[in-house]
């Protein structure tokens, strides 16, 4: 699986295609309102990348928005499919951080394992798996955290 090269993806309709430069950090299932409502699903099941270069296609078919204060993801949904595309994680802008559902990306990047179930608390069915769950708001954001900076400063987190 590549983990540091150049990543095309595209929303469902092809409308929205990105080309990122850089390499995938961690993947995280969540399962808070928010992802449940952006995503359209029971969850987001998305890989965060660090990125050198973003480039999306078309700008201005992407629209981008804040979901919750402190405004730190600007969410990207395509304007012909109304489906995410891609999200910015805005707190830190210099760290480059990207948050890419896996719908929009290439098959192999399917191969990295999550690294934990988050906000479960607020999951719609039940989660049959051996990947780390976590309940609690404050606590998935404090393990969401940990694995960044893990990962952003000493590797890609690929749990087998």
């Amino acid at each position: 699986m590549p983990l540091k090269n150049i990543i095309k993806g595209q929303c469902s309709c092809g409308q929205c295609q990105f080309e990122l430069e850089g390499r995938a950090l961690f993947r995280i299932i969540c399962h808070c309102n928010i992802c449940q409502r952006y995503n359209q699903g029971q969850y987001a099941d998305n890989t965060i990348f660090k990125v050198k270069k973003m480039k999306l296609n078309d700008p201005e078919s992407n629209t981008f928005e804040y979901h919750r204060l402190p405004k730190m993801v600007s969410r990207g949904r395509c304007s012909q499919c109304s489906m995410p595309t891609i999200e910015k994680f805005t707190l830190i802008p210099q760290a480059n951080i990207v948050i890419i559902p896996n719908a929009n990306l290439p098959k192999e990047y399917l191969l990295m394992q999550p690294a934990a179930h988050i906000c479960c608390a607020t999951k719609q069915s039940p989660i049959n798996d051996n990947i780390k769950k976590i309940n609690g708001d404050l606590t998935s954001q404090l393990v969401f955290t940990g694995l960044l900076f893990k990962s952003y400063f000493f590797g890609p987190i690929n749990n087998h």
